[in-house]
């Protein structure tokens, strides 16, 4: 079997916590605290059409408000689960014998893998393949055409270039706010760009954004191939069916894998 699992934001990609380099419990909870001094405040800034958070509408406040009431109430949820520790995959009530394909940073969201079928891990994450990912990135700032045409030629990370990928900038997704939420300056607005990459290295998008001057807030896989998560809710997963587990490895055209 094959399964997609809509992870959310500080879940580790394992069973366990052991090894795992992700903060420990209460420690990525600085992320909702203003820095002493500063003027961070807590999720949503505005990012439609490029416009900073201080200049928003009436109508769109009431909408902001919204997002954060809810917002406020996932983050009760999420400090309750903190208490007993590192979030980890064995929370979601999986079939045995099933393992992550790859990995998804604990503080990124969106599209995981789980399969009991080694096949996939040859599939999907060996080089020779050149499998696509596709990510919704959150930065800090306005990003220019120089920068997108950077990340397209491909950016120096750790020594090594970064491959040609495809990126575009995104009209607000309007996602539900991520608990916790993310930090930004009043006085800096925020956009979102799609990102299409064939390699996975480690921390790749916000290493990529970052050497391009644009920080990433927040990171959300929705495609792996051409299957993409669509309505899957967070924290939720399904088997995929025949036609889907060929939409990970090319429209239907690969070879089928039972």
């Amino acid at each position: 079997m094959i399964l997609a699992f809509n992870k959310p934001y500080g879940v580790l990609s394992q069973f366990t916590a052991k090894g795992s380099s992700a903060p420990k419990s209460g420690a990525s909870l600085q992320s909702i605290r203003p820095a002493a001094g500063g003027k961070d405040v807590i999720y949503p800034p505005q990012s439609v059409g490029g416009s900073s958070p201080e200049d928003g509408s009436t109508q769109r406040s009431v909408a902001e408000n919204s997002r954060s009431n809810l917002c406020t109430a996932r983050l009760r949820d999420h400090l309750t689960q903190q208490q007993s520790g590192q979030r980890t995959l064995a929370a979601f009530g999986f079939p045995k014998h099933v393992y992550p394909i790859g990995r998804l940073d604990w503080d990124s969201e969106g599209l995981l893998l789980l399969s009991d079928e080694k096949e996939w891990n040859d599939l999907l994450l060996h080089p020779r393949h050149a499998h696509e990912r596709t990510y919704h990135v959150q930065v800090e700032g306005l990003i220019s055409e120089a920068a997108l045409s950077r990340l397209r030629e491909g950016v120096m990370i750790q020594n090594r270039r970064t491959k040609p990928c495809s990126v575009k900038i995104l009209k607000d997704p309007r996602y539900p706010p991520r608990c916790p939420p993310i930090r930004f300056r009043l006085s800096v607005p925020t956009c979102w760009i799609e990102l299409k990459l064939i390699e996975g290295k480690n921390r790749q998008v916000r290493r990529m954004t970052a050497a391009v001057g644009f920080p990433t807030l927040r990171l959300i896989r929705t495609a792996i191939g051409a299957y993409a998560s669509g309505d899957l809710p967070e924290g939720k997963w399904r088997e995929l069916g025949i036609s889907q587990r060929q939409l990970l490895t090319g429209g239907g055209r690969a070879r089928k894998v039972s």
